[in-house]
């Protein structure tokens, strides 16, 4: 897959000092910065072109990209979404991550710090997630970012009865 970005590292296509890239063109916007800009028709140009651009790059490197999803999640803007499913369309990739997690094992929450942190990340990507249709991956990652701990990740395989489920962690 791919991992777009608009968020984290440098930009492929766009020059330094844009909107969205600082003067040694480092992307420095945020998911909220991103979802006021995406309201802006000449910004969805240019990040079309940049996710463009991305895809590119790892095609020409001989990547084969089955599915797309993106640093902070940024591709559930639903502008942004918008963009996505066109050029995964245009570029033939089957899949796009529908990060609608789950909250089946809350019930067993002693890491409740993780939890309180990520708890307003989570219900808005979930309201974006349940805007698109046709999920047929359960995502697991949201509640617990930074704190997947080894409890965690237990319950969540142990809980989990869906026949495809893709969980995010940064094992580091």
């Amino acid at each position: 897959g791919i991992h777009l970005s608009l968020t984290w590292g440098n930009a492929v296509a766009l020059m330094p000092n844009t909107i969205l890239t600082d003067y040694e063109g480092y992307f420095y916007s945020s998911f909220t910065r991103l979802l006021f800009l995406s309201l802006n028709k000449k910004i969805l140009h240019a990040i079309e072109f940049e996710l463009c651009a991305q895809i590119e790059k790892a095609l020409t490197h001989g990547i084969k990209i089955d599915h797309i999803d993106s640093q902070h999640h940024i591709h559930m803007i639903p502008a942004i979404f918008k963009i996505v499913k066109k050029i995964s369309q245009k570029y033939k990739i089957k899949y796009v991550r529908i990060p609608a997690e789950p909250l089946f094992f809350i019930r067993h929450l002693p890491e409740c710090f993780a939890f309180t942190k990520n708890i307003h990340k989570y219900l808005l990507i979930t309201f974006l997630s349940r805007l698109q249709r046709n999920n047929k991956i359960t995502f697991f990652g949201l509640l617990y970012s930074n704190s997947m701990t080894k409890s965690v990740l237990d319950r969540t395989l142990l809980n989990n009865t869906q026949p495809f489920t893709e969980i995010l962690l940064h094992p580091g």
